[in-house]
């Protein structure tokens, strides 16, 4: 029959269940997460019409490990951001999905096994790599934000996110087909905003100059003798 499918799993005491696999027509295993797989959350398959699904599931007797991941954030540019804003997973035997502080990140028990560690970022903002630690303190390697998880870890994996400066650069283009002698080395161009700069064309201080974000005030002086053009600005 076609159309939505729930798959549930109940849950065992003592028992791990990993993700759903379900292959349609033969073709490669698809994985439909759980959400939970220590309590079995039901989980949606759709079918179209002719189409046959076969759907596997597994149930390991071993002992959890527990895995917290942290998110911290540096605003030192003006950036707003908030820890909760940037999702953060761990994909293994199970997926562990959520923001900072959520319970779906916080001392989860998880089943043993490899996870790989991901952490999104947003526009203006940069990320660590991840670092991880036990119950005592104690550094846990990492290979590729890869981890490594035993029964009865205790492991907190942490990434920070700094906000960045932008790039900005100024030019001034002067057309002598009339005679004129001056030069953009002679006239300095400046902006002015969160951030001031000045300088003349190819200078360090207008040339892919970090600054803050927000709103600038662009300046070239009045030339005698010359018509002053607009501004004129890309990337971004």
């Amino acid at each position: 029959m076609t159309g939505d499918w729930t798959l549930s799993a109940p849950a065992l005491l003592r028992y791990w269940h990993s993700d759903w696999q379900c292959s349609i027509d033969g073709a490669r295993a698809i994985r439909i997460a759980n959400g939970d797989a220590k309590t079995g959350v039901a989980s949606s398959l759709n079918l179209q019409k002719g189409q046959a699904a076969v759907c596997t599931i597994v149930y390991e007797d071993s002992a959890p490990a527990r895995l917290t991941l942290v998110n911290t954030v540096t605003n030192v540019l003006s950036g707003t951001a908030q820890a909760e804003d940037f999702p953060l997973s761990a994909d293994g035997r199970i997926l562990v999905d959520g923001r900072s502080g959520q319970p779906t990140v916080t001392q989860v028990e998880v089943p043993a096994g490899a996870y790989t560690l991901a952490a999104s970022t947003l526009p203006g903002y940069s990320v660590s790599t991840w670092s991880c630690t036990n119950a005592s303190g104690q550094a846990v390697n990492l290979a590729n934000s890869k981890l490594s998880l035993q029964s009865h870890d205790d492991v907190t994996c942490r990434v920070h996110h700094v906000d960045q400066p932008v790039s900005l650069t100024l030019a001034l283009d002067i057309s002598n087909s009339h005679g004129g002698t001056a030069t953009p080395a002679q006239h300095a161009v400046s902006a002015s905003g969160p951030d001031n700069i000045q300088g003349v064309t190819g200078s360090r201080p207008v040339t892919l100059a970090g600054v803050r974000p927000g709103v600038y005030e662009l300046q070239a002086l009045a030339l005698p003798g010359y018509q002053t053009g607009k501004w004129v600005c890309n990337g971004g």
